[in-house]
């Protein structure tokens, strides 16, 4: 098993770049509290892609996707994909191991992204959040998926973490049974073909989760920042219609300026987006009328019942009133009420 010193030195090959020169790049001349709140250059972190419609699985290991916060612990600071260095209150920090590059999620509980993510969010340069609201840091649970700095295929990597950690690999539903505000390692099973994967999926959906995530078995860390065909996405994608309101003119300075940006629509359950992506030159140009219907594709609803990545996929001749997608969560919020008391950094 590798020491710390080794992983530095894998690092070095595997990305160029040590992870020993990364730490001090990222916390040169600055304390703590300079750098939180303050963005930095993001981590090369592996990513995913979605899984191809007639792709096997048999062989790869498979755990389910996280719709948390991702998040790079440096041994000194927590990083988002993006480069924003966040707080972490002294009581979650001093839970963490100083000689070990993770790669997680910061994570609440299923269907609660917005939550975590506003919680994470709220800090700004000098000031603390408030950790005693709901949810409060002292519910948040970092689950560690990989470690970074360390060679060998996945499975070497958890028998690092596990081992340097101490922990126990756990399924989010272990986690919630335990107590919160601390690490966990996110547990893997061999999946054993599509309908093993399709079951799984099934009943992480019908518990509110976001989809499932498989890993190759005996995979390297993939550092080039770009998405990965070892590491694989399988969520389902909803198809749903809406009725124009409006056009919203496209942003200034952009390519789009002198015409719509995107549409303002309407929702059967009478709720408004916009939905931008997806539409063509020419129909930006000539937009879908208002009072006509569209149809678009998402991956999910918002806490507020929004879609979140909406995409435009074309225009319904034949129909003259929107119709709303049958959503997983949405029925899972139904028997959560504390899911909806108030009313995208996201993952892999």
């Amino acid at each position: 098993m590798p020491s710390s010193s080794q992983a530095s030195s894998s690092a070095t090959s595997d990305t160029g770049t040590s992870a020993s020169s990364r730490k001090r790049a990222i916390s040169h001349s600055s304390s703590l509290s300079d750098l939180v709140g303050t963005k930095i250059k993001k981590p090369a972190l592996m990513h995913g892609t979605l899984m191809p419609h007639d792709f096997d699985p048999q062989g790869w290991w498979m755990s389910e996707k996280l719709d948390g916060l991702r998040a790079y612990w440096d041994g000194e600071n927590m990083i988002s994909r993006r480069g924003m260095v966040w707080f972490v209150p002294d009581h979650f920090r001093e839970k963490l191991p100083k000689n070990l590059l993770l790669d997680g999620e910061l994570w609440v509980k299923r269907d609660h992204f917005e939550k975590t993510s506003g919680l994470i969010r709220s800090l700004r340069k000098g000031k603390r959040p408030n950790v005693d609201g709901a949810p409060s840091w002292k519910e948040v649970i970092y689950f560690v998926f990989d470690v970074c700095g360390v060679s060998g295929g996945i499975e070497a990597r958890w028998r690092t973490l596990k081992e340097k950690l101490g922990e126990e690999p756990v399924t989010p539903d272990e986690a919630l049974k335990r107590p919160k505000g601390c690490l966990r390692i996110l547990s893997h099973v061999r999946c054993n073909g599509k309908a093993h994967l399709e079951r799984t999926l099934a009943e992480v959906r019908a518990k509110g989760g976001e989809g499932l995530m498989l890993r190759k078995a005996n995979s390297p860390y993939n550092y080039s920042g770009n998405r990965s065909d070892t590491l694989l996405k399988v969520k389902p994608i909803y198809e749903a219609e809406a009725e124009v309101t409006g056009h919203k003119p496209g942003r200034e300075n952009t390519r789009n300026s002198h015409r719509v940006g995107s549409l303002w629509v309407r929702m059967e359950n009478g709720r408004a987006f916009a939905v931008g992506s997806g539409l063509t030159d020419l129909l930006r140009d000539q937009p879908p009328k208002k009072g006509s219907i569209i149809k678009y594709r998402f991956q999910e609803l918002s806490e507020r019942g929004i879609p979140r990545h909406p995409i435009f996929i074309g225009e319904c001749v034949d129909k003259t009133q929107p119709r709303d997608a049958v959503v997983a969560s949405s029925a899972y919020r139904q028997r959560e009420p504390d899911a909806s008391e108030s009313e995208s950094e996201g993952g892999i």
